[in-house]
């Protein structure tokens, strides 16, 4: 029946979507279930794909059959308007741009489809384009937002704060004459601020590491289920456990990449602002090396191994990134205790945790590894 459909001479394009998507998964299960070592995208037909293989008995070529396929992930009003092109109704939307538009999720093409019928004009294959890059990059303001938050606008208010507090506090200057000799500094001001800067905003620091490796792991395996684009990541020439991986560098790479901008920008925007209000440069201590090289490269890794493994069976992004609440509890504790003065965080108590942390981290992402499988990602 499907190959009877497909050799039809008039045959509408949502009929060669569906009849080429029913074709391509008839050929993927003759191929046999995969292997640990295969994908399971009909690799055993001679070495070729399943779509090479169809494209050669078909008159549409390899990369036309993906796009025709792509169609099927059109909701229905959308695609009812790729067929009135070719039967010449109205409102029509060309192939290229109903491809670019199958990438956004049901809700934005439903919220798309009520807006053509308002404004009574369907998007042209350039505007389609820029609302599928829109689409996929709406998580990337909060990568921005957030670090400028933690790393610019809340240091720069303890120092502003700190510059304009009175030199005599009462019992607040008797508590900071017992510190050690070597945290102590000519004035209170500057005193005050070389805690902060090397005992609290470390801290702080880390939530971004967190931060940056939830929002870019949490859209991982959980992004390609909402984008409909998960079976063609499979289709790639690779095994689970190296997709598996390259996801996890991917978000750790970037995560480390968001952590590093962020300190040297906080650390170029608060010297000024040190330089300014009390005359001086006050240099991090080793408390920020350790931060930088074992904390934060812990954290990520461990958030981004959560997330990930997480985001295989989860079904919005919303949902995997919950698991990063599990890291950020302790942060937040941690931070409270400096507050209060139960707990004091110098460069030993850093290098500890970042201990416990890479141990945690490697030991969870080789238990996440051996248990991710084509089962748990489907489920």
């Amino acid at each position: 029946m499907v190959d009877s459909n497909l050799q039809r001479e008039k045959i509408l394009p949502s009929e060669k979507a569906f009849a080429y998507k029913m074709k391509l998964d008839a050929m993927k299960r003759q191929a046999g279930r995969p292997t640990n070592n295969c994908v399971p995208v009909g690799h055993d037909f001679e070495g070729k794909r399943s779509r090479e293989i169809l494209a050669d008995k078909s008159p549409d070529s390899n990369t036309q059959i993906q796009r025709y396929v792509r169609l099927t992930e059109l909701i229905p009003e959308l695609l009812k308007m790729v067929d009135n092109a070719v039967l010449g109704e109205k409102p029509q939307i060309a192939m290229r741009p109903a491809v670019e538009l199958s990438h956004l999720p049901a809700e934005q093409q439903q919220i798309l489809y009520e807006a053509i019928g308002s404004e009574d004009c369907t998007p042209s294959h350039v505007q389609a384009m820029k609302m599928r890059k829109f689409s996929e990059e709406r998580l990337f303001p909060v990568l921005i937002i957030v670090p400028l938050v933690l790393t610019i606008i809340l240091p720069s208010i303890f120092v502003l704060a700190i510059s304009l507090a009175p030199e005599n506090l009462g019992d607040f200057q008797e508590l900071l004459n017992m510190l050690p000799i070597s945290q102590q500094s000519d004035t209170l001001s500057r005193t005050v601020i070389g805690i902060i800067l090397n005992y609290i905003l470390p801290t702080f620091f880390t939530i971004i590491s967190i931060m940056a490796a939830s929002v870019m792991a949490a859209s991982s395996f959980v992004g390609e289920k909402e984008k409909r684009t998960l079976e063609t990541l499979l289709y790639c020439p690779l095994s689970l456990k190296q997709i598996y991986q390259s996801k996890v560098l991917a978000s750790f790479i970037l995560s480390m990449l968001v952590s590093f901008i962020s300190f040297f920008a906080m650390l170029f925007v608060v010297e000024i602002e040190i330089l300014l209000t009390t005359g001086s440069i006050l240099f991090p201590d080793i408390s920020w090396l350790v931060t930088m090289l074992v904390i934060a490269p812990a954290v990520s890794l461990l958030a981004v191994t959560l997330i990930v493994s997480g985001s295989a069976k989860a079904q919005t992004m919303e949902e995997s990134q919950q698991r990063a609440i599990f890291l950020v509890l302790p942060l937040l504790l941690m931070i409270v205790g400096q507050f209060t003065g139960v707990i004091f965080i110098n460069a030993w108590f850093l290098l500890g945790a970042g201990g416990i942390f890479s141990v945690i981290a490697a030991l969870f992402m080789k238990n996440s590894m051996r248990k991710f499988t084509y089962e748990r990602l489907f489920r």
